[in-house]
């Protein structure tokens, strides 16, 4: 049985992302949060999308977190719409955060 049906899932995501595009970082991470963690790791926009906020500055700002949704969306959704901008934040996320020389 689904936590949350697909299409409350989708109406959800909407409010996250306007609420990220509309810069209220803490509010688009509050209401990820509401959504069940596991219908979180099941959805590739919504990896996706916490990967986004968890790298945008600010106080929330979790390098660890972001790149971790991002690996996550590429493991587990290779045909995913968000694949390649994942894959080029993680490119990014290791060369300026993880593996500096």
């Amino acid at each position: 049985v689904p936590l949350v049906t697909a299409a409350e899932l989708t109406a959800l995501l909407d409010g996250v992302e306007a609420a990220y595009s509309a810069g209220n970082i803490p509010r688009a991470l509050e209401n990820l949060e509401q959504i069940a963690p596991a219908a979180v790791d099941a959805d590739d926009r919504a990896l996706y999308l916490r990967g986004k906020m968890y790298e945008a500055p600010g106080a929330l700002r979790n390098i660890k977190n972001s790149l971790a949704s991002y690996t996550a969306l590429t493991k587990r959704f290779p045909q995913s719409q968000y694949y390649d901008e994942a894959a080029k934040r993680i490119a990014y996320l290791n060369k300026f955060y993880f593996n500096i020389k």
